[in-house]
């Protein structure tokens, strides 16, 4: 017959037995459960945070990152594709607006031709151009007026010009240059050239600024030098005249007195009428 601690011990253990089993089925049953990705938002210091197949960006609309930069990938492709089509637009009507204009000129007796590029020999007057382009050199002095630097290389092609056409035209650009280098050159090239048509050409583009330049130093030459023709002496008279007539101190009825003092005794009274003559016609010209 059992006693009755004994059948207290049995009980106690058959309970422990069947709670231990109820442990193991739900550890084995927990262990078995499919792994679900945990998103915290705090993690503690040095913890490795969960790597889920997706992650939560709080600035998308709750949708997961991956689908987000799918979709706005999406959306940057398109806007693009109407950017694109933006352009080609407005270069379609523009081209569209040239072609246009282009059968206007067609139908008012124009045409488009194929022009070759200017070449910068040309453009900078370079005297090396002047063998392959002499026209084109002489076009571009014939059409422009220069100063500074560029007037010593139309000089020089003065000096270096294979026909008369494209020295007078050189010429002549040195005589409509207002730089007063202009004019220091030409009585450069006036010593240097013989006597000629080139060197009487030079003489109607002198403009001296006073009775001691460079310029009117060369013409109270010619007005001396017993070479010269009286062609010659009156085409010096000239530029001598006007500056006494338009120039600092310029008197009307009579020339300077220092101006006259430089003419040669033997010229003196061809000069004062050269110089009345103007003098009237200026006259004349502003009365009418």
């Amino acid at each position: 017959m059992p006693q009755p601690g004994t059948e207290r011990k049995g009980f106690f253990l058959v309970f422990l037995l069947a709670a231990l089993f109820a442990i193991a089925v739900v550890f084995v049953l927990f262990s078995l459960r499919p792994q679900q990705a945990i998103v915290s938002e705090e993690q503690p210091l040095g913890a490795t945070p969960a790597s889920p197949i997706f992650t939560v960006d709080p600035g998308d609309r709750g949708e997961p990152t991956g689908q987000a930069d799918g979709a706005k990938s999406s959306a940057s492709s398109a806007e693009k594709e109407a950017e694109a089509a933006g352009v080609q637009r407005v270069v379609a009507e523009r081209n569209a607006a040239s072609a246009a204009q282009l059968r206007k000129f067609r139908e008012e007796g124009w045409d488009v031709v194929t022009a070759e590029e200017p070449n910068p020999q040309v453009g900078a007057l370079e005297p090396g151009a002047l063998a392959e382009h002499e026209e084109e050199v002489q076009l571009q002095l014939q059409t422009n007026t220069f100063s500074g630097a560029t007037l010593d290389r139309v000089s020089e092609i003065v000096r270096r010009a294979p026909s008369q056409k494209t020295r007078y035209v050189a010429l002549e650009n040195l005589g409509r240059s207002r730089d007063f280098r202009a004019q220091e050159l030409l009585v450069e090239l006036y010593r240097e050239l013989p006597s000629g048509e080139s060197r009487e050409q030079i003489l109607q583009y002198f403009k001296p600024r006073d009775v001691d330049d460079a310029v009117a130093t060369l013409l109270f030459e010619q007005l001396a030098d017993p070479g010269s023709s009286e062609q010659t002496k009156r085409q010096a008279t000239f530029p001598l005249a006007v500056m006494a007539i338009v120039g600092p101190g310029g008197e009307r009825e009579e020339p300077p007195t220092e101006l006259m003092a430089r003419v040669p005794a033997t010229w003196r009274g061809e000069f004062r009428k050269i110089h009345s003559l103007l003098v009237s016609g200026g006259q004349g010209h502003r009365d009418e």
